[in-house]
């Protein structure tokens, strides 16, 4: 991406550059693209390429981005990132707000997994008002005002042990990241310390004993262009076997889609409408007859021999990684923040050496395919952590949103 720009900037003609990424060709000085060229800036520092500096080649060019990167390096410490863009316009706007017993349980249960984004959103939404002393001025009563009380105390406790600043008198503040864009991490914080301005990326995490994330991250496969022929591989291989046993069991037959309209379903809107067959295998996986819930087992070892099939098909020496890099690099400063239910205290933890590790280790093809536990996975070795890469589906097996789940591992 960033050899892209810097080629995109040096062949501009008459004032225009061509996005990369559009084709289209835009004038430097307008809103769109500079509002671009904003965002990507910070993203290809963090990878240590200064894409004006570079493109210009100009004594002037240079200087002001070493002005910039000098600022940068003033409003940060060691264990924090650099500035990218304004605090400000990366939240577009502070999001819905939820009912404030509602965010609280969110934390205290656990969901059901379809419910988690939505959960997630509640909790998200409470971190904003932990460092306002919300707990006094609530109105609630009981249970919910003692643990608003606990939450709000151990959010100051480690935000004092991790950051060294105090959460009431700092200047503090939170905003969520917009729902309308694809961020890696859930919320930023803002402070004042020694008169600067300081920024943190925040991904937030809740388990039942949280020591660290349950869960690094996952994308659906339409997003990871090393996977997305996993779904072509099912449509072959295992949606005939999905039907022949439906077929078995219920009156009302099925028959294949086309694979135009299969892939174009569920690798964008994984739309349940206008296509027979996800309409009657979605409502026979949530059904709560016999019948159902034979299906559903049917469903779910099926799905499990095509993730076995494939994974154990692929040649781990041609495995392109190059996404995985990306979003490590990415992750590289976010802070962890996990709330252990059962101990009710958060813990933090920040990957930048781990991090630093893996792509080593992927760019030295340190890479196997496991066959441990109930799917094969792919596993990238570190010296103190192992990044696992595994498939499944995040709505359904069979059914819905085929993805790729990363996580940390012990070796």
């Amino acid at each position: 991406m960033c050899d892209q720009w810097i080629n995109a900037i040096k062949n501009a003609s008459n004032g225009f550059v061509m996005d990369p990424k559009t084709g289209k060709l835009n004038k430097m000085n307008s809103p769109y693209f500079k509002k671009k060229i904003k965002l990507v800036i910070p993203i290809c520092q963090h990878l240590g390429i200064n894409i004006m500096g570079e493109a210009n080649g100009t004594h002037e060019a240079n200087e002001a981005n070493e002005a910039q990167e000098a600022n940068e390096a003033n409003e940060t410490n060691k264990s924090s990132q650099n500035l990218s863009v304004s605090f400000s316009k990366l939240i577009i706007k502070p999001g819905q707000e939820y009912d404030i017993k509602e965010a609280i349980d969110a934390f205290v249960n656990k969901s059901e997994k379809a419910d988690n984004d939505t959960e997630n959103v509640k909790r998200e939404y409470l971190m904003t008002i932990l460092h306002m002393n919300y707990s006094e001025t609530s109105g609630l009563s009981g249970e919910y005002k003692k643990f608003l009380k606990t939450l709000e105390k151990q959010w100051e406790k480690i935000i004092k042990e991790v950051f060294d600043i105090n959460i009431y008198t700092s200047n503090f503040e939170v905003k969520r990241r917009s729902d309308k864009r694809n961020y890696y991490y859930d919320f930023r914080i803002k402070y004042e310390k020694d008169g600067k301005i300081i920024n943190k990326r925040i991904d937030l995490k809740v388990d039942e004993n949280a020591s660290e994330p349950p869960q690094f991250n996952e994308k659906q496969i339409k997003l990871i262009p090393t996977f997305t022929s996993y779904l072509k591989f099912f449509y072959d291989h295992a949606v005939n076997k999905i039907i022949i046993e439906y077929n078995k069991i219920f009156d009302d037959k099925v028959s294949k889609p086309s694979e135009s309209d299969y892939m174009k379903a569920y690798m964008y809107n994984c739309d349940k409408k206008g296509i027979d067959y996800i309409v009657k295998i979605k409502s026979k996986t949530k059904g709560k007859t016999d019948n159902d819930k034979k299906m559903k087992k049917i469903i779910d070892e099926i799905t499990r021999e095509s993730i076995t099939d494939y994974i154990m098909g692929l040649d781990i020496n041609k495995i392109d990684l190059s996404w995985l890099i990306k979003l490590l690099n990415e992750k590289k400063y976010v802070h962890y923040f996990m709330w252990s239910r059962k101990k009710k205290e958060f813990n933090h933890t920040i990957y930048t050496d781990e991090i630093k590790d893996i792509i080593s280790s992927i760019k030295s093809k340190n890479i196997v395919i496991s066959t441990s536990g109930t799917y094969p996975k792919i596993i990238v070795k570190g010296k103190t952590k192992n990044i696992e890469i595994r498939l499944r589906w995040s709505n359904g097996n069979g059914v819905c949103n085929p993805s790729v789940k990363i996580s940390w591992k012990k070796p």
